[in-house]
């Protein structure tokens, strides 16, 4: 995504939700309500590493993994797709990707999601940490 309206829509740590305060373990980056949609919109992988895992979940809907030189590992949920099986991705795990440059998935609102955004989280030694988007 190279947008230059993106914004964050829900920021890492507790927040109130479905009635209940729950733990988001990411960010959530998505566009302005009056900007065109986000649908579709390729998505970039945020670090040079290797696919570890493509799936989807109840809550993440489609998402990929990826695990950096350091060990660190990235989850993007909320694809539109498998990317395995789009045309236009065509990855799979064990590929290397280069940030920036390796498209890595297509934005959407797959899995438990109120409308279309990428969620990211970033986990080291297993537990997420707190991302910033500036």
């Amino acid at each position: 995504m190279s947008r230059l309206d993106l914004l964050v829509s829900s920021c890492y740590g507790m927040r109130y939700i479905d009635g209940e305060w729950k733990m988001h373990n990411g960010i959530d980056i998505a566009v302005p309500v009056s900007a065109p949609s986000i649908r579709g919109e390729v998505i970039y992988s945020l670090a040079d590493g290797e696919v570890m895992e493509i799936g989807y979940s109840s809550s993440y809907g489609y998402f990929i993994k990826i695990k950096d030189r350091n060990g660190y590992i990235w989850l993007y949920a909320h694809l539109l797709n498998d990317p395995q099986e789009d045309p236009d991705i065509n990855i799979k795990v064990g590929d290397k990707v280069n940030m920036g440059l390796t498209t890595i998935g297509k934005c959407d609102s797959t899995g438990n999601s109120t409308g279309d955004h990428i969620h990211i989280e970033l986990m080291i030694n297993n537990n997420t940490v707190k991302l910033y988007w500036n």
